[in-house]
């Protein structure tokens, strides 16, 4: 089931006046998309532009349900016909900027939400964009600043308090980002109670640990998002409650995405292909572990093909593994259904995840199905619970 967006925005139509009979239907694909009722609200939107072509409002909530399907590339075509019709609206900048950063294109997201906050300073939400695009780039002290404007216009806005508290770990601030996790956690923002706790029992503070753990479990039991699939290795050892963990994270977070259709067992290979697919194809445990393992497969029964999504880098060990696999393609700039589609057109017959729930793991390739078996493997030595890991 494709994502649900929260606070789509309804825009004002701009140029000229619809139809009374078009902004009744409009309405009603609106109330349909904000249901998530995606396919239902999409097939009224292509009416009514079919009627309308520049009627604005449709053509960019169309492109914002692009994004919703996990097609970023469409999302910022559609967007962008829509904002040369009305080049007035933050919200189209704001999704807008949301695709291009789907698609790794962090210059054009980052210039959308300039775009968006030169409209309308007090958009929390393009706020928040803007400082995971610093984020990312690592500008911490700056993403810091973006949260702190966008919570100062949403005070209890979960993601940003949530994503300053990630930026003041990484700063090593971890009273700072502790407070955060807790205020994240009251607000009852999924799964912060368990990283919360994880993070302040590795601060060697245990107070109350055991009652809290045992509630957190009673919550994880009851089918609650309390807790995250690698937080709960830390603290929990309970094979059953770990597996109950990770079942609810999946279905929340990274469910099976269908878009690509079903695939099938490809043509007999002269040799089996097998992908590995890392983040960690650099100077990182992950690779110390198994750098000699790709050096010895057998290369007269199988290929062996690496897909990168980690930042590149000129270290020994990444000089090492390129020259291990058949192929090393670098594929940090492609969405996850970008890197499925790829797969499939290599017709690779084993996928394997070197990275499972770890940090800056990419789950959504196997959610798409990128080869006809997929395995998590290694970088995450606890359960998948996904129907798409075989």
């Amino acid at each position: 089931m494709p994502p649900k967006f929260k606070n789509i925005p309804r825009p004002k139509a701009v140029k000229k006046k619809p139809a009374s009979s078009l902004t009744i239907q409009f309405k009603e694909a609106l109330a349909l998309h904000q249901q998530g009722k995606l396919a239902e609200a999409k097939n009224i939107y292509l009416k009514i532009l079919a009627i309308q072509p520049d009627y604005f409002d449709p053509l960019h909530l169309l492109g914002v349900i692009a994004r919703q399907n996990g097609d970023a590339a469409k999302a910022v075509e559609l967007i962008s016909k829509a904002i040369q019709i009305n080049p007035n609206s933050p919200f189209s900048y704001n999704n807008l900027g949301n695709a291009y950063k789907d698609q790794g294109k962090l210059d054009q997201a980052f210039s959308s939400y300039d775009k968006a906050l030169a409209l309308k300073w007090d958009y929390p939400e393009a706020h928040y964009s803007r400082a995971d695009i610093l984020k990312k780039l690592n500008k911490l002290k700056e993403a810091i600043a973006g949260y702190d404007e966008a919570i100062a216009y949403k005070p209890d806005y979960p993601d940003a308090i949530v994503d300053r508290g990630n930026a003041f770990m990484e700063l090593k601030q971890i009273d700072a980002a502790l407070r955060d996790y807790k205020k994240a956690a009251e607000l009852g923002f999924g799964f912060m109670l368990g990283v919360w706790l994880f993070f302040r029992m590795s601060t060697c503070d245990w107070s109350d640990a055991n009652s809290q753990i045992s509630a957190l479990v009673d919550q994880v039991n009851a089918g609650k998002n309390v807790c995250t699939a690698f937080a709960s290795l830390g603290f929990i050892d309970s094979l059953a409650v770990q597996r109950k963990t990770a079942d609810v994270w999946v279905k929340t977070k990274r469910p099976a995405n269908y878009s690509l259709g079903p695939i099938n067992q490809y043509p007999h290979h002269q040799k089996i292909r097998i992908a590995y697919y890392s983040m960690d194809f650099r100077n990182h445990p992950v690779a110390f572990l198994t750098a000699e393992l790709f050096e010895l497969h057998d290369r007269s029964r199988f290929e062996i093909i690496a897909f990168s999504f980690g930042k590149p880098s000129d270290d020994p060990m990444r000089q090492r593994l390129k020259v291990a696999f058949d192929q090393f393609i670098e594929v940090e700039d492609k969405t996850d259904l970008e890197i499925a589609q790829l797969s499939r057109s290599m017709e690779v017959d084993i996928a394997i995840d070197l990275a499972g729930h770890t940090k800056d793991s990419r789950a959504g390739i196997f959610a798409c199905r990128a080869a006809p078996i997929q395995v998590n493997y290694l970088g995450y030595p606890g359960t998948m619970s996904a129907e798409y890991i075989d």
